[in-house]
């Protein structure tokens, strides 16, 4: 149920990532890289449920994870930087807040943080890492 949630899910980002043209940058284009890694070892190890493709959906989940927290940082490093040139007096705690709060969003990228932690949540207790199967 949990990795069906996740798949889901990264669909769905996908999707919007799509529509919103989150690609315009080479860099852009790396969370739709990761969401699509993602989703093909999620659908291997739904077909082919074995002890590696528990391990490997953990490392895939771990790198969306990664993904994620990158993307908050990039955002908010973006959002920063144009705060700083648009206004140059701001400083401290209202610069942090408009930066948190301006045109690209800080904390979406968020969503795939918790997309990782639910797949990574369905490989804890698998039954392929209890019965020894390679």
């Amino acid at each position: 149920m949990l990795l069906g949630i996740a798949a889901l899910g990264m669909t769905g980002t996908s999707v919007e990532l799509t529509l919103l043209g989150h690609f315009e940058e080479p860099a852009q284009s790396v969370p739709l890289v990761v969401l699509s890694g993602c989703l093909a070892v999620i659908v291997w190890h739904f077909l082919s449920p074995t002890a590696v493709s528990v391990r490997m959906t953990r490392v895939a989940m771990i790198l969306l994870i990664v993904t994620a927290l990158v993307g908050v940082g990039l955002h908010f490093q973006g959002n920063l930087e144009f705060k700083r040139e648009l206004y140059p007096e701001l400083a401290g705690l209202d610069l942090f807040v408009e930066s948190v709060t301006g045109v690209t969003p800080v904390f979406a990228p968020g969503s795939m943080l918790l997309l990782g932690l639910i797949g990574l949540t369905h490989t804890f207790r698998d039954p392929c890492l209890t019965h020894n199967r390679s």
